[in-house]
């Protein structure tokens, strides 16, 4: 008779594949419980003093791409999802591409 084994968790395979998890400066991933966690379970993970300071390197997505439509987007009231897709798949379109 085979024994089950447990699916292996986030933590095994980071260490499994020598990864170093990197999140944001979201106050969950901040804080000391978490950081206990992944040291707990043995992740490596950045801590808050070796993140990157903002950078439009590190994520350019969220410095131009989603920046300039949500500033479009605010200025507008959408009240269903539909609505909102349609509006900024526009924006998106008409964005500078540079």
């Amino acid at each position: 008779m085979a024994l089950k084994r447990d699916p292996p968790t986030q933590a095994s395979m980071a260490k499994a594949l020598n990864v170093i998890q990197q999140v944001d400066s979201a106050p969950l991933h901040a804080s000391r419980v978490t950081q206990k966690f992944l040291t707990d379970q043995q992740v490596q993970f950045l801590r808050p003093q070796q993140w990157m300071p903002n950078s439009l390197d590190a994520a350019p997505c969220d410095y131009f791409l989603w920046g300039h439509p949500k500033n479009k987007l605010n200025k507008r009231r959408v009240s269903a999802l539909k609505g909102f897709k349609r509006l900024l798949e526009k924006r998106l379109r008409n964005s500078p591409r540079k």
